[in-house]
């Protein structure tokens, strides 16, 4: 562990300047869509790396997550610098370092879904990795495939729209980077606490209505926020004690909260996220997705 003075205000001010970096892009634009997607991951990576430890560790880091923040940074650095190899003819031959880079991303990326939500993502994508390299080629049917390269792969997920900064890293690093930073200024404002009122005053006095002041809190919070652990923190943190308080098993009153903010996430105009990515793919109004979600 490496000791750094004031490493929470150090971290802070930095998601601070990411806040205002996607905040400015977002309004008046600057740099192409691959910068920013680019930007985006490195810069939210590297945050993810320098604070995994925060909870238990205020000031010290380990040398293995600052070793992966500072590579995080690289990855944009390079796309910045290199920017030339990303429009070279798919069929041409990749530099060494090009594969370097394209494979630190790759693996980047997916040490930071295991650290933040455990193995069952990250063993999905290494399943999803293998069956394009290693036994695609082998299976029948439906799911058949002529396999692919190692150097393909990684030209195909780094340097063009099919990978890491495509289409759905534009929908994260626009719609739902903003919309996140809008739910986290109205919780900061107290937007919660209302919430968690006006829930407990329709639900409050029926049986069980801890419970359903809950799971309908969880669903108002669902609506400005895309994200199942802001709406358990945020909502959570108020209706967990109350049922317990009530007479709710711990846990219970926690697998009350964790289901009824996961469903949060499919409350429209936000949807986890589904809305923009239909409306990107389809073409179709996210208005016209959202007003026709408001009905099952």
């Amino acid at each position: 562990m490496i000791k750094i003075k004031n490493l929470k205000y150090i971290t802070f001010t930095y998601a601070l300047l990411i806040a205002l970096f996607h905040f400015y892009i977002n309004i008046w634009g600057g740099i192409s869509d691959l910068w920013f997607n680019s930007a985006h991951f490195a810069l939210l990576a590297s945050l993810g790396f320098l604070t995994y430890e925060a909870d238990k560790h205020e000031d010290e880091i380990s040398i293995v997550n600052l070793l992966f923040a500072l590579l995080s940074l690289c990855t944009f650095i390079y796309m910045v610098l290199f920017e030339e190899s990303l429009y070279a003819d798919a069929d041409s031959q990749m530099r060494m370092s090009d594969l370097i880079v394209a494979s630190t991303t790759i693996t980047l990326a997916i040490i930071m879904v295991k650290k933040h939500t455990g193995y069952i993502i990250p063993g999905l994508i290494v399943a999803c990795i293998s069956y394009l390299l290693l036994w695609g080629e082998y299976v029948d049917g439906i799911f058949a495939f002529a396999g692919m390269t190692p150097e393909r792969f990684l030209y195909r997920m780094y340097y063009t729209s099919e990978g890491l900064f495509g289409p759905i890293a534009t929908i994260s690093s626009t719609y739902v980077f903003m919309f996140i930073l809008f739910a986290a200024f109205l919780l900061k404002s107290g937007a919660g606490d209302f919430i968690v009122d006006v829930s407990a005053a329709v639900a409050g006095k029926f049986t069980g209505g801890t419970g359903h002041v809950a799971v309908i809190s969880s669903a108002l919070m669902g609506t400005i926020s895309g994200s199942a652990v802001a709406n358990t923190v945020s909502t959570g943190s108020i209706t967990i004690p109350m049922m317990k308080k009530s007479g709710f098993k711990p846990t219970f009153a926690a697998a009350v909260e964790a289901a009824a903010s996961t469903g949060g996430q499919i409350m429209p105009p936000i949807m986890g996220a589904g809305a923009f990515i239909m409306a990107q793919m389809t073409h179709i109004p996210f208005v016209t997705i959202i007003t026709v979600s408001v009905l099952p």
